[in-house]
C-alpha cells in the first residue's frame, strides 16, 4: 500500500522528527511504500530563531556543555531528514496514494497560526476520497470553545475512518465535536 504522512517532520523540534521517522520505518516494516506531504517550513530565519533561542536558553539553565550539545542534536536530527521521500500533490505518485496518515503530533492546534492556516489540510479535509487515518494526532494547547469556530472541522473528522489521538483533552474534543 502506498501511504503518505502528513505531520511535522521538518522542524526545529527534534522530537517531530523522531515521531515522523519511527512512523515512518514502522510501516515500512510491514510493507507499505511511504511517503511524506512536503510542507513548507517556517521561513528559515524564524527556524534559526528558535534554535538560536532554544541554545540560549539551554546555555543558561545548563551551561556551554548542554548549549553544544543541544547544537549537536539539530545538526544530527537535521542531517537525517534525507530519509523522508516527499511528494507534491502535484507529483505523479500522489495521484497513487492508497491512505492518508494525519499525525502524529500537534497539526490540530488551531491555536498555533501555521496550523490554524492549514488546518483542512491537518484535518484531512483536502484530501478527496481517497482513506485517511489519524495517528497520534493532538489538539496541543487548543481548546473545544475555538474548534467549535470551524463549522467544517466535524465534517474533516467524520470522513476519518480511524480516529486515534494522542491525549484525553483530544479525546474530549474529538468526542464532543462528532460523538466518536
Amino acid at each position: 500500500m502506498k501511504v503518505c504522512i502528513i505531520t511535522v517532520y521538518n522542524s526545529i523540534n527534534s522530537g517531530s522528527y523522531w515521531q515522523a521517522n519511527a512512523l515512518r520505518l514502522k510501516l515500512e516494516q510491514l510493507g507499505h511504500e511511504v511517503y511524506y506531504l512536503k510542507r513548507n517550513k517556517i521561513n528559515n530565519s524564524a527556524s534559526k530563531i528558535a534554535l538560536i533561542k532554544r541554545v540560549i536558553k539551554h546555555f543558561l539553565k545548563y551551561g556551554l556543555k548542554q548549549a553544544k550539545h543541544q547544537i549537536s542534536i539539530y545538526k544530527e536530527f537535521r542531517n537525517a531528514q534525507c530519509n523522508f521521500k516527499e511528494i507534491t500533490k502535484k507529483s505523479k505518485i500522489y495521484d497513487e496514494i492508497d491512505c492518508f496518515i494525519l499525525g502524529s503530533d500537534t497539526i490540530w492546534n488551531v491555536e498555533d497560526n501555521y496550523f490554524k492556516n492549514k488546518y483542512r489540510l491537518y484535518f484531512g479535509g483536502i484530501l478527496g476520497d481517497k482513506k485517511r487515518i489519524s495517528y497520534a494526532a493532538s489538539v496541543g494547547n487548543t481548546k473545544y470553545e475555538s474548534l467549535v469556530e470551524y463549522k467544517d472541522i466535524p465534517d474533516f473528522l467524520n470522513n476519518i475512518s480511524n480516529i486515534s489521538v494522542r491525549d484525553d483533552e483530544t479525546r474530549s474534543c474529538v468526542k464532543k465535536l462528532i460523538n466518536k
